[in-house]
């Protein structure tokens, strides 16, 4: 009965989520066009609600795949502090990866197998072996798409708990190092953005080392 009532719930936010959704990104036309400056022009225009309209857009995001979670993650760098847009991006991946997760265990898991099958079957039995470690390894690399790789998890066994806590510990060191990126993207000579290029190349030489480590 419990269970009923939470997948009850589970499909009225994502409804409501879906329609703030539409409301925010198809208020303009502009806005569907992928581009960093129109939608770091469209967040700024809401002024004191643009943190808001920014993580309704996050919700938003996973289900148009073509839109990388790099680009918000550059945005809130961009559009606010360090620290700030640190945080805020780190609440935008939290928010992303629920919705892809969620959707994909409890409301569409013959679509999305159908959507991503092709990519998804070959780490699912990965995945159901050792799935944290290989969430993380994913996650801190940054290679796999990220929204496939929530999508994927989704239909696996893997745990809730355990898919988050690798999602959030993977993803915090490039979560970090892009969201200095998108602050400090109009000076990419300056020390601050040469040093985040290196930590987001030294996240994605990880598993390659890993992989060589235990051969």
């Amino acid at each position: 009965m419990i269970n009923k009532i939470n997948k009850k719930i589970l499909i009225v936010a994502c409804v409501l989520i879906l329609t703030l959704g539409y409301i925010v990104i198809y208020r303009f036309e502009d806005i569907k066009k992928v581009n960093f400056n129109i939608i770091a022009d469209y967040i700024k225009s809401y002024g004191s609600w643009s943190i808001a309209v920014f993580l309704v857009m996050s919700a938003v995001r996973p289900l148009a795949v073509f839109i990388p979670i790099t680009l918000f993650t550059l945005l809130a760098g961009s559009l606010y502090s360090p620290i700030y847009g640190f945080i805020l991006a780190m609440i935008s991946m939290i928010i992303s990866s629920n919705v892809a997760f969620l959707i994909s265990r409890y409301l569409g898991k013959s679509v999305i197998e159908r959507l991503i099958k092709n990519r998804a079957d070959k780490i699912n039995l990965r995945i159901e072996k050792s799935g944290f470690k290989i969430i993380f390894i994913m996650r801190i690399s940054g290679v796999f798409p990220f929204d496939i790789l929530s999508y994927a998890v989704g239909l696996t066994k893997l745990s809730y708990k355990d898919f988050m806590l690798a999602t959030i510990l993977g993803s915090t060191l490039e979560i970090f190092s892009v969201a200095n990126m998108g602050h400090n993207i109009k000076n990419p000579l300056s020390p601050e953005f040469i040093f985040s290029v290196a930590l987001v190349l030294i996240t994605v030489g990880i598993p390659f080392i890993y992989n060589k480590l235990h051969k």
